[in-house]
């Protein structure tokens, strides 16, 4: 078991959002995480690095609670990869730099090793040519793939990706998607929040529905695509084959 969560509530402003998540990751799965915007899936992403702070339960990963209270979470997070809608890169820095950063003042690695490293993963993601570019300089589609590569730096043993796509063009959804699709292939272990079923049917080896802060129903891709049990996750299912989706 490599990341387990008990009983994991959250609210805002006395708003419940997340309602008692029991989740249980496994080394080499990927799990996506769909639902109706709301539902509590970025909040439940979020909180799994702790960007959010849970307001009652427990999340252990590889063998450790880091919701106790002298969990160092800068530890843990170099662990636990992270990609976000926006990319989140340093605009004053270039690719090369991005990818470095954080391996020369989190990991301490020479800087000769730092940029081994960095031109390994850009070069795995197609970027490996842009490395002097500013981020400025790139499509939405190169820039996410810069912040996908930059978190594999860190060499992670499991990432988490919140609609990486969410913020791109639809030509250059493809580009980002099949970046992902390769390192499901290569076993990485990944949960990953989407809105593209296709995408979550074919990759995933879970599939949890979300439905008003909790999970509503989980499965393999076939289970819930084709076979749900719930009302609310039939409903989902329904309308978004409605849609073409899948």
């Amino acid at each position: 078991m490599l990341l387990n969560t008990k009983n994991i509530y959250k609210s805002y402003n006395g708003v419940p959002i997340l309602k008692g998540i029991n989740l249980t990751v496994n080394e080499g799965d990927v799990i996506s995480i769909i639902g109706k915007s709301g539902s509590g899936k970025t909040t439940l992403l979020r909180c799994l690095n702790l960007l959010v702070e849970p307001d009652n339960g427990q999340i252990f990963f590889l063998d450790e609670e880091i919701t106790h209270k002298k969990a160092n979470i800068n530890k843990i997070r170099e662990n636990m990869g992270m990609v976000f809608q926006s990319f989140n890169l340093f605009n004053n820095l270039n690719v090369l730099e991005n990818c470095t950063l954080a391996l020369q003042t989190v990991l301490k690695l020479p800087k000769e090793k730092a940029i081994e490293r960095a031109l390994y993963y850009l070069e795995k993601v197609g970027m490996k040519e842009f490395k002097n570019n500013n981020p400025n300089n790139l499509s939405g589609g190169q820039q996410q793939r810069v912040a996908i590569a930059r978190a594999l730096c860190m060499e992670p043993k499991l990432m988490l990706f919140d609609e990486p796509t969410s913020a791109l063009d639809p030509l250059l959804i493809d580009e980002v998607l099949s970046v992902i699709k390769g390192l499901a292939n290569e076993g990485m272990t990944m949960i990953i929040v989407t809105h593209e079923m296709k995408f979550a049917y074919d990759i995933s080896t879970k599939i949890i529905f979300m439905h008003e802060g909790i999970i509503a129903e989980s499965g393999t891709p076939q289970d819930i695509f084709f076979s749900p049990i719930k009302k609310e996750t039939q409903d989902f299912v329904k309308l978004i084959k409605s849609q073409s989706f899948i």
